[in-house]
């Protein structure tokens, strides 16, 4: 009868430790979730296809057909919180500016009538933005890129007087700026955007071509894709 009574009483006690154990377990596990941060800090990368958007500047017209732009841009996202991150932004950028002459303009970048005339430039860039995201996944983002040209050509054909195509390309022009700025805004949702740029500053360096006066469209629309 004692036997019974004390391995009845053993199992009771048994039974509390493991129900005090798993209460134990539950509620460190509910303290480390509320512990645990998320993760600040993340990398991706994105592509811009972007092509001519702005109104004719003075002297020189843009035109759509060839003057399609490439960024491959890399990018560090550092969250405030769900709804707003920081982004730093390091990438190549390739922009080709086809263009015809107007009225006001018969002598600028040459006084020949060509085929086509088209500007490349190719250059490095680093920029900052803000991103505002709703609980929908879309967003807002807001920054600014600088960039380096690393190369400044200008690209042209023209038909000889036997009509045969001649094609000419004329490198590291020292009437185009080294440098340019962009202001720039992206929509979004996910990840896919519409992204508009617009150069802050004069792509040609009136300096080098004085008193000529001319400049090309400074918007630039396009569509983005990122991971």
């Amino acid at each position: 009868m004692k036997k019974s009574i004390v391995t009845s009483i053993l199992l009771i006690i048994t039974v509390l430790l493991q129900a005090q154990t798993v209460v134990i377990e539950e509620t460190v596990e509910k303290l480390t979730q509320k512990i645990a941060k998320p993760n600040k800090l993340a990398f991706g990368i994105i592509w811009d296809l972007t092509f001519y958007g702005g109104a004719d500047q003075k002297g020189i017209a843009g035109t759509l057909a060839n003057s399609v732009g490439l960024n491959v841009l890399i990018n560090a996202k550092y969250k405030f919180n769900k709804h707003v991150m920081a982004i730093g932004y390091f990438g190549l950028n390739s922009e080709n500016y086809s263009f015809k002459k107007t009225g006001e303009n018969d002598s600028f970048p040459n006084i020949n009538s060509n085929k086509l005339e088209k500007y490349s430039l190719g250059a490095i860039s680093g920029g900052l933005g803000m991103r505002f995201t709703t609980t929908k996944k879309a967003f807002l983002e807001i920054g600014a890129i600088a960039k380096l040209n690393f190369t400044r050509d200008l690209y042209l054909e023209k038909n000889d007087a036997n009509g045969n195509l001649n094609e000419i390309t004329i490198k590291d022009l020292n009437y185009i700026n080294k440098f340019n700025y962009d202001a720039y805004a992206r929509i979004g949702y996910k990840a896919i955007s519409v992204v508009a740029y617009y150069r802050l500053n004069d792509m040609f360096s009136v300096s080098n071509i004085a008193p000529v006066v001319y400049e090309m469209p400074r918007l630039r629309l396009g569509i983005s894709l990122g991971i």
